[in-house]
């Protein structure tokens, strides 16, 4: 169980984020490989979500109303259940006293998720695809490496700069690594 929190005396001062980029600058050897393994993962997941239907389109020869409809539904129920079971792993792992358990799903989720991503546009028949489409799906499409980054991170932050820090984190997640993923595989395409 978790140490019970004191709590902040009314009026107490809060820290600021200048407090914590100076803890995390003191603390840099725990944070970087953490938020620089989860950023890159999350700039491939940003490249590969961006285009992944237009890879569809062109080798598959589907409208984009054609994806939608089998694409969507299959994303909106397999991402969440894999998300959610890796969650449930983590804490089984936590249970039996596996510190690093986060760490172990979050890396297992992301070498077991590039087989369905790498066989995709390989796969012979159409519904082959898409059975591997949704093992991609199920892997999290990136996600189990954010949930795990960030059980990892909530673990080694002191409490009274959480919040803080999951906010600088998820800025780091979507500006360093989704959008940015976007942008390099279309630099990318184009130079082809």
């Amino acid at each position: 169980r978790e140490p019970a929190r004191a709590k902040a005396a009314a009026g107490a001062e809060t820290p600021s984020f200048g407090d914590l980029y100076r803890y995390v600058r003191a603390h840099w050897r725990v944070y970087l490989p953490r938020v620089g393994s989860t950023t890159t993962v999350a700039l491939a997941t940003g490249g590969w979500t961006a285009w992944v239907a237009a890879g569809i389109g062109r080798s598959w020869a589907l409208s984009p109303s054609q994806i939608g409809h089998v694409a969507g539904p299959i994303t909106m129920i397999a991402t969440p259940i894999g998300v959610l079971t890796m969650g449930y792993i983590m804490e089984r792992l936590a249970r039996r006293g596996l510190k690093d358990g986060a760490v172990r799903v979050m890396f297992a989720t992301q070498l077991i998720g590039r087989i369905p991503t790498l066989l995709l546009f390989q796969m012979p028949t159409q519904e082959s695809r898409w059975i591997v489409f949704a093992g991609a799906a199920l892997m999290g499409g990136g996600a189990g490496m954010q949930v795990g980054g960030a059980s990892v991170i909530s673990d080694i932050t002191p409490g009274r700069l959480m919040g803080k820090l999951v906010s600088t984190y998820n800025l780091i997640q979507v500006v360093l690594g989704l959008a940015m993923g976007l942008g390099i595989v279309a630099a990318s395409l184009a130079v082809r």
